[in-house]
């Protein structure tokens, strides 16, 4: 973990992410200044033309910064805007960070790599990004790489017991709707506990991790299907039901059917269990809220 005189600010506190990340550090007894659009203290706008009104950051401090626009179509259909926040307003917070000295660790995707079913792609294959959404990440990590005080987490879907996909699944049950679940829809699913390990190893070990690029992520390719099948073979929530569905026209013009990714380091510094099963792992989870 970080050195107590090193101060931890979380961008996008409110979030899914953002939020158990900040909720991480304050368990172990970190003072956390959490920063979003709405914060009364530290406002971050990245929509704005100066996202911050003053820069709270100085050198060795630690800047989490899982801010973002992420909704791939929206990204899409609305590239002008969400480039504004996701490129050149992140952009600038992340270059005031690093300018005050302060270290960055950015919330990256898979979505920086072409889709290509049957391959894996690891932290040092090249980018290749298909899609708005994967673009935008792409673009924040190439005006950023070489600098030794920025290094990215590139995320698989991440899932839990309080992620978009769960959710939809738990209000279906709670309603006595049949759940409709896309099929074909595959990621290198990792869950939320893997990411702040990572978090917390990468605070703690910084430079001891050379490279710019840590993959988070498991190491199969998980359908929503199994996800939907782990969650009633949990009995997580009580009368859900389910039917498999072919996702919309259009759905994949904006995402791929397949993205998938590998870490070839998180085994090596043991940052995470890379090799564990997405079963296992989403099992643990989600024991808070099994029935």
């Amino acid at each position: 973990m970080l050195d107590s005189s090193e101060s931890i600010f979380v961008i996008g506190s409110t979030g899914y992410i953002g939020s158990r990340v900040a909720g991480m550090f304050e368990a172990a007894g970190r003072a956390v200044t959490g920063m979003s659009v709405d914060d009364p203290v530290h406002p971050v706008d990245l929509a704005a033309d100066e996202p911050l009104a003053s820069c709270p950051f100085g050198e060795g401090d630690l800047v989490v910064f899982a801010a973002a626009v992420s909704g791939p179509d929206q990204c899409a259909n609305d590239r002008e805007a969400c480039w504004r926040v996701n490129v050149e307003g992140t952009s600038k917070v992340v270059g005031q960070a690093i300018g005050a000295g302060a270290r960055v660790l950015f919330f990256s995707s898979d979505a920086v790599f072409p889709p290509d079913e049957g391959v894996a792609y690891d932290e040092e294959s090249a980018r290749g990004p298909a899609f708005a959404y994967g673009e935008m990440k792409a673009e924040v990590e190439r005006r950023f790489e070489g600098s030794p005080l920025f290094k990215a987490l590139r995320l698989s879907y991440v899932a839990s017991d309080h992620d978009r996909f769960v959710g939809y699944l738990r209000g279906c049950a709670a309603r006595g709707e049949e759940a409709e679940v896309f099929h074909p829809f595959y990621r290198s699913a990792t869950t939320l506990s893997d990411v702040l390990a990572s978090v917390s190893w990468l605070a703690g070990n910084w430079g001891a991790y050379p490279h710019a690029y840590l993959h988070v992520c498991g190491p199969e390719l998980v359908s929503r299907v199994r996800m939907a099948d782990e969650v009633l073979r949990m009995r997580a929530f009580p009368g859900l039901r389910y039917r498999i569905a072919a996702p919309p026209e259009g759905f994949f013009d904006h995402r791929p059917e397949v993205a998938q990714i590998k870490s070839i380091y998180a085994a090596d510094y043991r940052v995470y269990d890379a090799g564990e099963s997405f079963t296992s792992k989403f099992q643990r989870e989600m024991k808070g809220i099994e029935r």
